[in-house]
């Protein structure tokens, strides 16, 4: 009886070894621990909490374990996420430029809610609802724009001929983004920027730059093209790489390489812009995703070459999951690679050809610095109060504020990184 009790007792404990074996190998074994806690918290919490709202917030959590394009996506991320795809926003429909009094209405999209609402190209607004316009920057002015679909805005309008401003009431609506702006640089030096890459950003750009080309003489008459990519997030993977093929006849455009079969390689196909037009990219620290895409493209091959700052660093593969019908999981699932097998952006991001910086307000330290260097202080003051300055924590740089609102053609003498592309191309 004794023997029996201990070959028992080896034949218990070796199922325990081997259910203890077997819940370290199932990934999925901790989930029961997860709904005990959630239990807990429903049962004992001091208030009651909304089972979906706990739920929602641990897979914030769980993504915020990943990288940071990893994200649940609540139901308006979703939307802004469709809409950007789409290239469509919530507004009215104009494009605006700074002005003293206010802004100046420079284009008024077709079917749009301020062209139906009798806005016209030129018009000056001075305030929107009541709230002036004047001496706000662009972010600002955004803000004043910003608004739910549907809701209503008072515009005070000032037009060539009227001797008082009018008002003029529209509704916000979704309205597509016009994405591609092309201009005619000095020395016949074609210019198009494009802000993001959604539908058809490609063919747009191929259609802008031939209409420049036609102002010039023809193509064969400009002497470069300025691609500017600066503050451009990214956006659609398949415009990313039709923009590439306006540029590249042959070869890889980019791989992708992914953890799950499904490796892809995107190649060029012949046609889309003349090999004999020069390019030159501008990037900087928000080019990001497919900017990166199309500027490491152009710089591998030899196609283009890069001015600016070093990129944002996102060459990643994102798939969205679209789990319930109003939020999904957006999931980094793969890498970029240039056509030589270098990744597209590390980290770090992408370094340009000539590294031009553009002007920034100084961070609060850098001011703090500069300050003490033109106080009069003793020797010992200096060194105490430069001490504690520089035990402050360092602070990112300020974003650099381009004023897209301006044409380039004004910005040249003020933009170095423009400048800089420019004079590349220049006869």
């Amino acid at each position: 009886m004794a023997s029996g009790v201990f070959l028992a007792g080896i034949v218990c404990g070796a199922l325990a070894g081997r259910a203890a074996v077997a819940r370290a190998q199932d990934p999925y074994a901790r989930i029961e621990l997860f709904a005990r806690v959630l239990a807990t918290i429903q049962r004992d919490y001091v208030e009651p909490v909304d089972t979906d709202r706990l739920v929602d917030a641990a897979i914030r959590g769980m993504m915020r374990e990943l990288d940071h394009q990893s994200r649940w996506l609540d139901p308006d991320q979703l939307q802004a996420l469709r809409d950007d795809t789409e290239g469509t926003t919530t507004g009215f429909g104009i494009e605006v430029a700074r002005t003293d009094e206010g802004v100046a209405v420079v284009a008024v999209l077709p079917d749009s809610p301020a062209a139906r609402s009798g806005l016209s190209e030129g018009d000056q607004i001075l305030s929107i609802d009541g709230q002036p316009l004047a001496g706000l920057d662009l972010d600002q002015i955004g803000e004043r724009f910003d608004g739910e679909r549907g809701e209503r805005a008072v515009f005070q309008v000032l037009r060539d001929g009227w001797d008082q401003p009018h008002e003029l009431q529209s509704e916000r609506d979704k309205v597509r983004r016009d994405t591609v702006h092309g201009e005619l640089l000095p020395q016949e030096v074609a210019y198009v920027r494009l802000s993001q890459f959604q539908d058809g950003v490609a063919e747009d750009i191929e259609a802008e730059v031939h209409h420049l080309a036609e102002k010039a003489g023809g193509l064969s008459k400009l002497s470069g093209l300025i691609l500017d990519l600066r503050d451009d997030p990214g956006g659609l993977l398949t415009e990313a790489i039709a923009v590439c093929d306006l540029f590249l006849d042959e070869g890889v455009i980019v791989s992708t390489k992914m953890r799950t079969p499904g490796d892809e390689v995107h190649l060029a196909t012949p046609g889309g812009l003349p090999q004999s037009l020069d390019v030159v990219v501008l990037v900087n620290g928000m080019s990001a995703s497919a900017s990166e895409i199309v500027a490491g493209a152009l710089q591998d091959t030899g196609r283009g070459i890069l001015v600016g700052e070093r990129t944002y660093g996102k060459g990643t593969v994102q798939e969205v999951y679209q789990h319930t019908p109003d939020t999904a999981l957006k999931l980094t699932v793969g890498r970029y690679y240039t056509p030589s097998g270098q990744p597209v952006a590390a980290e770090t991001g992408r370094l340009p050809d000539h590294v031009v910086a553009y002007p920034r307000e100084a961070t609060t330290k850098t001011a703090l610095k500069e300050a003490l260097a033109e106080v009069t202080l003793s020797d010992g003051e200096r060194l105490r109060l430069a001490a504690l300055v520089d035990e402050l924590p360092d602070e990112d740089p300020p974003r650099p504020d381009i004023p897209w609102d301006r044409p380039a053609r004004e910005r040249l003498t003020e933009d170095p990184q423009l400048a800089a592309a420019w004079e590349l191309l220049e006869p």
